[in-house]
């Protein structure tokens, strides 16, 4: 495809523009980035040079060759419901190029396109949180603490990395910023502090630290990794927040209440 202009050409805006539009969420932005790393190899591939010249057939193109390729660690293939997270980001880029003139149409938008059903995350037996509790032996302070933070609260992974100014340990409650975009105060929760969790807390606030823990950049995937190597391939750190669910609807908290 030919350049109708310098300026509406991909490298010299896309990046710019997310890295302002989410620079409030390092996590989201790295998430962003990595999807249209993904989208960038598409278009070079295809010679897609500026906005105007991505079709609907080629997201549909896009989907068909991201499912295709096959993960680097797991050596499984990419799954349609990871290609469509990645359209959705380009959507994104898309909307603000049409903003800007440089499309006329934004072709990732209203796709029609389902997402395929989720497979069920399992609850986390007795045993096998104990299997991981012994494992976290020997493995660093923030999994050890960013799992019983978990497992007690129910919050998801990113949730368990928080300023100890969150906890309020006279009051008994913990402070939560929840999913969603922004540091604003729209996603931001006050709940009960779990019992089990008293010791752990006071024991850090008495260190003089300032978190609850320091997530790696590829946390979930250090978790992904760990679970396997324990036999245990069927878990993911999100069943920590399944379980929590589970339990308490097992002991008659209604699930409105629970969540």
């Amino acid at each position: 495809m030919l350049f109708r202009s310098t300026d509406e050409r991909w490298d010299n805006w896309v990046e710019t523009f997310l890295a302002a539009r989410y620079n409030c969420s390092a996590r989201t932005l790295r998430r962003y980035l990595g999807a249209w790393g993904h989208w960038r190899a598409f278009i070079e591939l295809n010679r897609i040079g500026i906005p105007r010249a991505l079709g609907y057939q080629q997201v549909l193109d896009f989907i068909s060759w991201r499912s295709s390729q096959v993960k680097r660690r797991s050596r499984k293939r990419v799954s349609k419901n990871t290609a469509l997270c990645d359209v959705r980001v380009m959507a994104v880029v898309m909307r603000e190029a049409v903003r800007r003139g440089y499309a006329d149409t934004n072709h990732c938008e209203k796709l029609g396109i389902t997402k395929d059903p989720s497979r069920q995350k399992p609850e986390m037996t007795d045993s096998e949180i104990l299997r991981i509790r012994t494992e976290l032996k020997r493995r660093p302070e923030w999994m050890r603490h960013s799992f019983e933070i978990a497992l007690h609260q129910g919050c998801r992974l990113s949730e368990t990395s928080f300023p100890l100014s969150q906890v309020d340990l006279a009051r008994q409650t913990i402070t939560f910023h929840g999913k969603g975009r922004g540091g604003g105060t729209k996603n931001v929760f006050t709940t009960q502090l779990h019992p089990n969790l008293h010791a752990l807390f006071a024991r850090m606030i008495a260190e003089g630290k300032d978190y609850s823990c320091a997530l790696p950049v590829m946390a979930a995937k250090e978790w992904h990794t760990l679970f396997r190597e324990i036999g245990l391939p069927h878990l993911c750190f999100h069943c920590t927040r399944v379980t929590v669910i589970t339990r308490m609807a097992r002991e008659g908290v209604p699930i409105a209440q629970a969540m």
